[in-house]
């Protein structure tokens, strides 16, 4: 059952070998050659890169079963993160089979810490793990990964970026700090741009939640510059939206919408999927609604809505509809898509986020129920308390003070209602130092600038001291200058001249030059094309000497000894049988020699008749192919001829010189190239030390009469590869 496993497998992929790339062809030859698991896994590889999943789960099938009957549990775990690759690739997402056939992968790889495929393992599975959020996870199986790496694996910098990552999500900032670090100066050493503008990424993440937005924002501009210098126009949409989430964060919401307005115009320039213009909206309605542009803010909520592909991005859209409704006086609206935002949130099972409570909260204050509002307040106050610091805004301070009111107003609980506004007045200043300080700083830079303006005019004034007292220093070296100057325009006039008056030398000397290697090009040419000639007329004459002549006279000779002796002798009748076999042959080499009848037939039919009906040893196989569909007939005449030529004279040489066992011929067309390929298993022979014959001196000059090109290929014991090929052909049916 497993050999007819392996003959299917092999008889699916060998079309396949013709129309791979390079690499492929290579790999699939080691294969053939060998049928291990190491070089299967090795091909799935190639298709995987490929993205060819179907030949990736072959080969990997293949890989799976040649490792257990190896024992070979390296290339066993191997086969099983292919299989795990096939499964990612055609469900286009972490499914549970994906993420067991990983951990069965990297069970097995446990004794092969520095293979491609444990790394490779355990950096797939922290993936899947940070995208479920489970960040120690990730961490865990990210290490094992990095401390068995070796300082060249190239994607070593993409690991320290997953690394810092997880230590995002996990609030612990200086790792984050340190491995963004490490992929920073390994990607820039290998000039990798992918895990550096991850990395930068990253910072501008991190310092944006710290508050410190200067900082943010110089990451996210680097991040930007490498997005566009690779054309990377999604991405760079994507940072133009970080920038403007960065800016709504730092309270400056004309420029969030001037950053929003610039990813609009990368999706308009390089007409970028709707999707990515569904982002930009999305959040180009935050600073709207904070500057009360709730009409606009409205429009590109309602533009981004249908556009929209995740669950987290259509709840953040439903909820600033909600919100734009409410805040136009529309109610009916408003608690429709409320209704659609809850709907939302329990189908994806999604947490309630903080800013979903405040304005249920918001609104039942309004409308005076101040139990719910104390209820989703106190929500939102214990969420705030499960996050890291965060930033700091005044909508932080308007929850305090809304809360404060409604235990007072509500259940009349002073304490409670004293307590949340201390803390509203706390945050008030810690804004208010914040705005203190951003305003010392712009006014420390002003000073600085007007400093250094002072310095500027005092040191002009001293230049116009100095000037005064040289300038008839000036003039007069102005008139010296202006001597040599003309001086020099002579002599460089005249140098100019003699160096024209070269170059239109050097170009006649040239272009003489080309006229007689174009002339010795033609000569050589005709001289070829002669020899040809004279070499297909001698064949002729020698076929009809052979036929008309010899083959004749051995005829009559065998009938004059029929006639002679009317009971033949055991000896005479083997003599005869002889005879009788020398001039069959002396008839199929007069056949031979005579030129081929390209006006009855194809060059297709004619090689196929050839193989058809060669005479070769006992022992010898000879095989024909060719490229099926194709108008052979559009093959113009003297080109079919010198193929046919050209076969028989490599078929002569493997037969009589190379002792092939298998000889086959191919007559294919690629991408409006002619080629005939002929190939032999026999003794081949070095390159380095070409025969002394005349027989590859003729092919040569057949392919050169043609304007075609000859490649060989040989090695002792390795056998001849013998390539033609003409371009540019057009044969479509």
């Amino acid at each position: 059952m497993l050999t007819l496993i392996f003959i299917l497998l092999l008889a699916t992929l060998a079309p396949l070998q013709l129309s791979a790339d390079t690499r492929t062809n290579n790999l699939l030859g080691n294969q053939q050659d060998s049928n291990r698991a190491e070089d299967w896994n090795n091909l799935a590889e190639s298709y995987k890169e490929k993205d060819d999943t179907t030949n990736l789960r072959l080969c990997a099938h293949k890989a799976y079963l040649l490792a257990q009957a190896e024992k070979n549990k390296r290339e066993e775990g191997g086969a099983i993160f292919y299989k795990a690759m096939y499964e990612y690739a055609t469900k286009r997402k972490a499914t549970e089979l994906y993420e067991q056939l990983l951990l069965d992968a990297s069970r097995l790889l446990e004794s092969f810490p520095q293979s491609h495929y444990y790394l490779a393992t355990h950096h797939s599975l922290s993936q899947v793990y940070n995208r479920k959020g489970l960040h120690d996870k990730a961490l865990a199986h990210l290490h094992a990964a990095t401390i068995d790496a070796p300082a060249d694996y190239d994607k070593l910098a993409n690991l320290y970026c997953d690394l810092a990552y997880s230590h995002l999500y996990k609030g612990t900032s200086d790792s984050v700090i340190y491995y963004t670090e490490k992929a920073i100066n390994m990607a820039s050493a290998r000039k990798d741009t992918l895990p550096l503008t991850v990395a930068y990424s990253l910072r501008g993440i991190l310092y944006r939640r710290q508050n410190n937005f200067t900082s943010a924002l110089e990451h996210y501009l680097k991040t930007a510059e490498l997005y566009n210098a690779t054309m990377n126009w999604s991405r760079l949409v994507t940072t133009w939206c970080n920038i403007a989430v960065l800016y709504t964060d730092w309270e400056k919401y004309d420029s969030a919408i001037q950053f929003a307005e610039k990813a609009v115009a990368v999706v308009k320039e390089h007409n970028l999927p709707d999707t990515d213009m569904a982002k930009v909206l999305l959040i180009q309605g935050a600073p709207l609604m904070q500057l009360n542009r709730v009409e606009q803010a409205l429009l590109c909520y309602k533009k981004s809505l249908p556009l929209i592909e995740t669950s987290y991005q259509r709840r953040s859209c439903l909820f600033g509809l909600t919100k734009s409704f409410y805040e136009l006086g529309q109610r009916d609206s408003s608690s429709y898509y409320m209704e659609q935002l809850e709907e939302e949130f329990h189908k994806s099972k999604a947490k309630k986020t903080d800013s979903y409570y405040v304005f249920k909260g918001y609104t039942a204050f309004k409308e005076g129920d101040y139990s719910s509002a104390i209820e989703n307040y106190e929500k939102v106050v214990t969420i705030n308390k499960s996050k890291a610091a965060g930033t700091i805004i005044r909508d932080d301070v308007d929850k305090y003070l809304i809360l404060s009111d409604a235990y007072a107003k509500g259940p009349k609980d002073y304490e409670k209602a004293l307590h949340y506004k201390k803390i509203a007045f706390d945050l008030q200043d810690s804004i208010k130092n914040r705005e203190n300080q951003e305003l010392l700083s712009a006014y420390y830079a002003q000073y600085q600038t007007a400093e250094k303006e002072l310095e500027i005019n005092r040191l002009e004034l001293e230049k116009q001291k100095s000037a005064n007292v040289a300038l008839l220093f000036v003039i007069a070296c102005g008139i010296a200058i202006i001597a040599l100057t003309l001086v020099a325009l002579y002599s460089n006039m005249r140098r100019l001249r003699k160096e024209k008056e070269a170059t239109l030398l050097a170009q006649r000397i040239k272009e003489k030059e080309n006229d007689f290697l174009l002339l010795q090009q033609e000569t050589d040419k005709r001289l070829t094309r002669k020899y040809i000639d004279g070499l297909e007329t001698e064949r002729e004459r020698l076929s009809q000497e052979l036929h008309d002549d010899v083959c004749n006279s051995l005829l009559g000779f065998e009938m004059r000894l029929l006639s002679q002796n009317n009971n033949l002798s055991k000896d005479a009748a083997e003599d005869l049988k002889l005879l009788s076999t020398i001039r069959e042959h002396v008839r199929h080499i007069s056949h031979e020699l005579m030129p081929p009848a390209f006006q009855y037939a194809t060059i297709d039919e004619m090689l196929a008749d050839l193989i058809a009906h060669l005479n070769v040893p006992t022992g010898t196989k000879a095989h024909y192919s060719s490229t099926p569909n194709t108008s052979w007939e559009k093959i113009p005449t003297n080109v079919g001829f010198e193929l046919y030529r050209i076969t028989q004279e490599t078929l002569h040489n493997s037969i009589k010189y190379a002792a092939a066992t298998n000889i086959n011929v191919e007559l294919r067309v690629e991408k409006n190239v002619l080629k005939l390929i002929v190939e032999d298993d026999g003794c081949g022979f070095n390159l380095d030390q070409q025969p002394k014959g005349i027989g590859l001196r003729t092919i040569t000059n057949r392919m050169e009469s043609i304007n075609g090109n000859i490649k060989i290929y040989s090695a002792l014991e390795k056998g001849t590869r013998i390539e033609a090929s003409i371009s540019p052909v057009n044969l479509d049916t």
